[in-house]
């Protein structure tokens, strides 16, 4: 169709405005593009991957990535007390896995939690009042605000005895950004191999980035955009969302 060519010329453009390449997935056998498949492929030469799910919610990522990676060693981070009991329930026969009652953020220490009314839209970031048009009515409405913990990214790998993570995964709610800044000192030394992320791109949250800023963000963190999935648009055929795999760049 006309506007998926045009979507994908201005996300080439975008990325090639920060040095990033898009090359084509592999396609999976059932015939569409798979994020899973491809992190699985970029972690083919890792015995044992250390992987932080941070965002845990209720423990499918965690699952789905013990599942990819027989070998991988999963640390999964819940802040919000409901969601981490479903977490640690989801996940207590594997020993490989641990849930943490704490989310990851630019700080140590208790900070303010939203709560919306889908706990799966929780975040550290006040919602915005357009993600009504964005995500429809009702699904970002704030319920409360409570305190939960947050460790720094580098706190929680010393705290941890991690000192590589293969594969980050960040599922936030916007805030992506303030995970990363809270690892910059991992980011410096090279210790975060591969990153997947998700990227909202219409208004939801107050203080998320744009996708153009996000991309220029952790390209100056050290990682290649490798390519983009599951694109979720609203009605008009916007993207609103997407999540991104990148990469370590070569030093």
């Amino acid at each position: 169709m006309q506007w998926e060519r045009m979507l994908k010329v201005v996300i080439k453009a975008l990325a090639g405005r920060f040095g990033y390449s898009i090359a084509k997935a592999r396609k999976t056998e059932a015939g569409g593009k798979s994020a899973m498949a491809e992190l699985k492929r970029l972690m083919k030469d890792v015995a044992e991957p250390v992987v932080f799910d941070v965002g845990g919610h209720h423990g499918l990522m965690a699952n789905a990535f013990r599942e990819l990676l027989p070998g991988s060693r999963v640390y999964s981070f819940e802040p919000f007390h409901d969601s981490f009991e479903v977490l640690k329930a989801a996940v207590a026969d594997d020993a490989r896995v641990r849930a943490l009652p704490y989310g990851l953020g630019e700080e140590n220490g208790p900070q303010t939690f939203h709560v919306n009314a889908h706990a799966a839209t929780n975040s550290l970031l006040p919602t915005d009042g357009e993600g009504a048009r964005t995500w429809g009515e009702g699904l970002l409405n704030t319920a409360r605000t409570m305190t939960v913990e947050i460790r720094t990214l580098d706190s929680a790998m010393h705290e941890l005895g991690v000192p590589r993570i293969h594969l980050l995964k960040l599922d936030v709610q916007g805030a992506e950004h303030l995970v990363m800044a809270g690892g910059r000192a991992a980011c410096e030394l090279g210790n975060i191999e591969v990153l997947y992320a998700e990227i909202i791109t219409r208004p939801t949250y107050q203080g998320q980035k744009r996708l153009d800023e996000a991309l220029k963000f952790y390209y100056e963190l050290g990682f290649e955009l490798h390519n983009f999935y599951n694109a979720s648009l609203t009605r008009d055929n916007q993207l609103r969302q997407v999540d991104a795999i990148f990469v370590k760049r070569a030093r």
